[in-house]
């Protein structure tokens, strides 16, 4: 049976990102509608941060682009193990080699809670007590998106 090829970018679309920068308070991407979305990827990478430093990353979800009744998404119902769902606080751990790249997402239907109106999403990242530097691309698989693997 031949195998369906698709380039990635027919399957993999950038809905949003945080830019690589030296933060003090919490940075987050603008609301993204889910409404045609299958999943969410978030590729974050962190740069220097001093041995005090933290730096957390959540995904959000709202009933609208303004952010009514924004909550946490949980993870509830996917299976997605906990440490893909979200990142362990991260920090320097008393070293100089502090740059890393961290990864995390979820599944739109199983995930969100479309039954109370949620329809859009955000990532948020926090970095506490110094200056952290940090950026995040957020991919997204669309509904139609092809059944194929990608190579």
């Amino acid at each position: 049976m031949p195998i369906a090829i698709h380039r990635l970018d027919q399957i993999l679309k950038m809905v949003g990102h945080i830019p690589a920068d030296s933060e003090t308070t919490a940075v987050q991407t603008a609301w993204i509608s889910a409404a045609e979305i299958d999943a969410v990827l978030a590729a974050i990478s962190v740069g220097d941060m001093v041995a005090t430093a933290t730096l957390d990353a959540i995904f959000q979800q709202a009933q609208d682009s303004g952010g009514t009744g924004v909550k946490a998404i949980t993870y509830n119902n996917s299976g997605v193990a906990a440490d893909e769902a979200e990142i362990t606080q991260l920090t320097q751990g008393g070293t100089d080699e502090s740059d890393t790249a961290v990864q995390l997402g979820f599944n739109v239907k199983k995930d969100m809670d479309i039954q109370g109106d949620f329809t859009h999403f955000r990532l948020l990242m926090t970095p506490a007590v110094a200056a952290v530097e940090f950026g995040a691309v957020v991919f997204a698989i669309a509904a139609d998106a092809p059944d194929a693997l990608v190579l």
